[in-house]
């Protein structure tokens, strides 16, 4: 009887025939054996997060900086079609600015292959405050015994306002229209003049804020001029974090601004930063040629008694002299507001 000869090492063909065909099946004619040693890497979990604000949180500014990390650097983040800034480590933020009432901020990230996304609800209240305008008297008119017409502006509606301590109406847009009788001016035998103040108070539930403007009637039934530095008292003030600022030509260099508008924006109004360079004479002039400045929001409402924290950025060219630029940092709006001033060093 033939016996069919049994062949050396079968075990060990039929092992690369295995493993010969694992391989196509699974990674096509590329795939190939890891060497001896070799570790495989393992997948890392993709990971998005929103560090602040809360989700549902309640704010008294309208501009709200949105923060968070994502594990892929390289991802797409945008807020409400808002391209958010990503830097090599993940952190991410923009700069949103609210409508008053609940807000909706929908945060997505793309990857080359995920998608994720999350919603922020955050609610808006201003902070209350009121404002009363400086009346423009009549002529002829005794304010010794006749009201004269004032106009004033709440933040909130709701509020309780009075004005001389009196109850005043409110229209739903928040101003209010009375007619006030003055304070009357005492004269020193000496002839010293004290001007009174005529107080506007606001209160809703536990918030309220006053203001007070110093007017009266003089004897002869005529106004008060403006009371001197009355007007700085309510002065919006405006800093940054860096007073010198040093790059190289080619370069960026970000910072932050603060705005607290207190009674200088004593309404709501369009509000954007504008950088100058400030000559030895103290005129503003435009940018040297090379020079950019921009800001985050680029422009927003501004609310009174509201700080704002916002990022600036300045760039240089690769063609400006190198030197010491002095610059003005100041505000456009419909009120004249201080402004102040930062030195960016340009290196050689």
């Amino acid at each position: 009887m033939y016996t069919r000869p049994r062949m050396k090492h079968a075990h060990s063909v039929r092992w690369l025939l295995a493993t010969a065909l694992l391989g196509l099946l699974f990674g096509g004619c590329s795939a190939r054996a890891l060497a001896p040693g070799t570790i495989k890497p393992a997948t890392v979990p993709f990971e998005f997060q929103v560090v602040s604000p809360e989700a549902t949180a309640t704010l008294n500014v309208n501009v709200v900086r949105v923060a968070g990390t994502v594990s892929d650097p390289l991802a797409l983040i945008t807020l409400n079609d808002e391209r958010a800034t990503i830097q090599d480590n993940g952190d991410f933020d923009a700069y949103i600015e609210l409508a008053k009432g609940q807000n909706n901020i929908r945060v997505e990230v793309a990857t080359a292959t995920q998608r994720m996304s999350t919603m922020l609800t955050p609610t808006f209240e201003p902070s209350l405050s009121i404002y009363l305008e400086r009346p423009v008297p009549e002529k002829g008119v005794d304010y010794t015994t006749e009201p004269i017409a004032m106009r004033g502006w709440v933040s909130d509606p709701r509020a309780r306002v009075t004005v001389g301590g009196e109850p005043v109406d409110v229209s739903p847009d928040g101003i209010f229209t009375p007619k006030v009788c003055l304070p009357l001016v005492t004269v020193a035998p000496s002839g010293e003049v004290s001007i009174p103040a005529l107080s506007a108070r606001a209160a809703l539930g536990d918030k309220v804020d006053e203001f007070r403007l110093p007017i009266g009637a003089m004897p002869d039934g005529a106004v008060t001029p403006p009371a001197p530095g009355f007007s700085r008292q309510n002065l919006a003030r405006l800093t940054v974090d860096h007073s010198t600022i040093s790059m190289k030509a080619g370069e960026s260099r970000s910072f932050n601004v603060v705005l607290e508008t207190r009674k200088g924006i004593p309404v709501p109004t369009d509000f954007s930063y504008e950088a100058h360079l400030a000559d030895s004479n103290g005129r503003y002039l435009a940018l040297p040629e090379g020079f950019e400045f921009t800001s985050e929001p680029p422009k927003f409402t501004a609310y009174p008694h509201t700080t704002y924290r916002s990022r600036a950025t300045m760039s240089v060219g690769p063609s400006v002299v190198p030197g010491t630029y002095t610059l003005d940092l100041g505000g456009s709006s419909a009120y004249s507001l201080p402004s102040t001033r930062f030195e960016v060093t340009v290196e050689p």
